[in-house]
């Protein structure tokens, strides 16, 4: 890190991400806030987005509208853990 920059933040912290069931509870709260159903995604769907994003939020985000939106293309009715990773092919996060 650039050690002036450095100097100038006061606040330092590791971030593990969000467990297995944290992941699960954010995408439900985030698919709820859109007025979609928890239905759209199977358990291996879930699964597949928190170990492809390690609980980072914004790779959980990042890999859910791109799921979404290949869902969309073929037709899925339910995002299963095929889709999930095809928009983890399309991220390079294999």
């Amino acid at each position: 890190m650039h050690e002036a920059l450095r100097q100038r933040i006061t606040a330092h912290y590791n971030f593990v991400g969000l467990g297995d069931s944290e992941a699960e509870e954010y995408i439900a709260h985030k698919i709820t806030c859109a007025s979609g159903s928890r239905a759209i995604l199977d358990n291996a769907a879930l699964s597949a987005v928190h170990s492809h994003s390690n609980g980072n939020p914004r790779l959980i985000d990042n890999l859910m509208t791109d799921a979404l939106t290949l869902g969309s293309q073929m037709d899925k009715k339910t995002i299963d853990a095929e889709v999930i990773l095809a928009a983890v092919a399309g991220q390079n996060l294999m």
